[in-house]
């Protein structure tokens, strides 16, 4: 044989013999691949996912809990049993996740079940059955608890042996059925909008212009576009922030507790709803496009004792569950007149302002031109202002914009009275001389004239009169710091001399 015929045939041979190690790896490969899925199969405790769940059922110590359905994996879960109850999507589902995420840390066999919990699975600690769609259920029960490797021992029923899963796995499946309830008290979605709120306290009719012994009123707010409006007991635009902070409120308001799940009247009494605090009824634009009214009833219960707390509970119209919620819910619901007014006194775009008059009694008026000179490079400078009368200087700059911000936006900030018709009226509030503060635009047109009357009996509040309101109001004193009284006061102080340094000092020539 030639030997290039041989080297063929050697190298040919070690290609064989290279293939089938290849392939025998491959295949050794491929073995260990299906002995770790099958083993990772082995430990799942249950073999269903949660896409594929529909009915869940959790007995404790043979009482049931709660027994969960759903149509399918689209449709949120429902509580059927013991009570019918919407269900907490997340909870269920985070229950369902737990239940077939576990894992079992090892198998044992000739195990004796009564000295592990497990004699009368029935009774025992926790029993989970969970079925799939396709109907076949799968169900464990729960025993004692392994000393030696903080375990827990599980049966699966229709196998022989028991299992052992990690005694931290076995929290997130306690549960009870407070925790798989929805705890939303008025069960509006976040992203819904409403349209009308009417809220009205025990003792208070609605329509009426005064309130109970509290000073709560009832009332009735309707949505115009992006803002509110009071309907009742006046007409008037309201407090848009207030108003949505009480929907925002409502909307997340979550139960601590179900009391009960009852209409009678003897139960809504026990709780406090038989004449309830507030009665709230809302009417929501769905998510769906479609309007629907939800009902609300806020009670409370009176303390038997020192011993014994108020406890605070709500009720929706659509559902029997008597929910316990946190107090706090009565000071959003508990407003006066002024809490849901709109507080604004002066709404004008500051850019509309060119001119600022402050007048006080036996002086002459203080006049500030504002400007805004144009740049070289064709942009806007900064606004600048500029004493022009009695005298003329540069005004106080930072002085003047404040008090050009605070006027241009006014707001009340404690509840002002009607407008005295006589002079005693307006003497006693400061008004039958006051000095005013009034706003120009660039055509010289008046855009508000207001009165600066006395402080109030705190020394906290001024009150004002706008003129063309029908009432005076009260607006925080801090704000008159900023109107000054005389041209010293109004003009920006002179730059300080440059002081002429003193001389080096001579040399000395000893």
């Amino acid at each position: 044989m030639k030997q290039t015929t041989k080297t063929l045939l050697t190298v040919g041979g070690l290609a064989v013999v290279a293939l089938g190690v290849a392939f025998a790896a491959a295949w050794a490969g491929k073995d260990e691949e299906t002995k770790a899925t099958a083993k990772e199969q082995s430990a799942k405790v249950i073999n269903i996912d949660l896409p594929s769940a529909r009915d869940l059922k959790l007995v404790k110590a043979g009482r049931l809990v709660g027994e969960m359905n759903r149509k399918d994996d689209k449709t949120p879960w429902a509580i059927i049993a013991p009570v019918r109850a919407e269900a907490d999507e997340a909870a269920v589902n985070g229950l369902v996740t737990a239940l077939t995420t576990l894992r079992q840390k090892s198998q044992v066999d000739g195990v004796d079940l009564k000295q592990v919990g497990l004699a009368d699975e029935s009774k025992a600690r926790l029993v989970l059955t969970l079925t799939g769609a396709d109907g076949k259920a799968e169900t464990i029960a729960l025993g004692d608890d392994n000393p030696f490797d903080q375990t827990v021992y599980v049966h699966k029923s229709g196998e022989a042996g028991l299992r052992l899963i990690a005694r931290s796995d076995r929290a997130p499946l306690e549960k009870e059925l407070v925790d798989l309830r929805d705890k939303r008290v008025f069960h509006v979605e976040e992203a819904a909008g409403l349209s009308k709120l009417i809220v009205v306290p025990r003792g208070t009719t609605l329509g009426s212009p005064t309130g109970d012994l509290t000073g709560k009123v009832a009332f009735e707010v309707d949505r115009d576009g992006t803002s509110w409006k009071l309907a009742k007991p006046v007409a008037m635009l309201a407090d848009g922030s207030a108003i949505d902070r009480m929907i925002a409120s409502l909307k997340g308001l979550r139960a601590k507790d179900v009391s009960a799940d009852s209409n009678e009247q003897a139960v809504l009494t026990q709780h406090g709803l038989g004449d309830p605090a507030f009665t709230v009824t809302a009417t929501v634009n769905g998510l769906d496009g479609k309007t629907f009214e939800r009902k609300l009833l806020v009670g409370q219960t009176l303390p038997l004792g020192m011993a014994v707390a108020m406890k605070y509970y709500a009720k929706r119209d659509d559902s029997p569950a008597i929910f316990e919620i946190d107090g706090s819910i009565f000071h959003d619901l508990g407003r006066d007149l002024f809490e849901l007014e709109d507080k604004s006194l002066l709404t004008i775009p500051r850019e509309s302002v060119a001119k600022v008059e402050l007048a006080s009694p036996g002086q002459p008026p203080l006049i500030i031109a504002r400007t805004k000179p144009a740049l070289p490079d064709g942009g806007v400078g900064d606004e600048v202002f500029t004493l022009t009368a009695p005298r003329t200087g540069p005004a106080r700059k930072y002085k003047t914009a404040g008090l050009l911000s605070s006027f241009t936006q006014l707001k009340a900030v404690a509840p002002g009275e009607p407008k005295p018709a006589d002079a005693k009226g307006l003497a006693k509030l400061g008004l039958d001389s006051a000095r005013t503060v009034t706003l120009f635009d660039e055509g010289g047109a008046r855009l508000a004239k207001v009165h600066l009357g006395a402080e109030s009996a705190d020394k906290k509040h001024v009150y004002v009169w706008v003129e063309g309101r029908p009432d005076v109001a009260q607006i925080d004193q801090s704000i008159i710091s900023d109107v000054p009284k005389s041209a010293d006061e109004a003009l920006e102080p002179p730059a300080p001399a440059p002081t002429t340094p003193p001389p080096p000092p001579m040399p000395d020539k000893r």
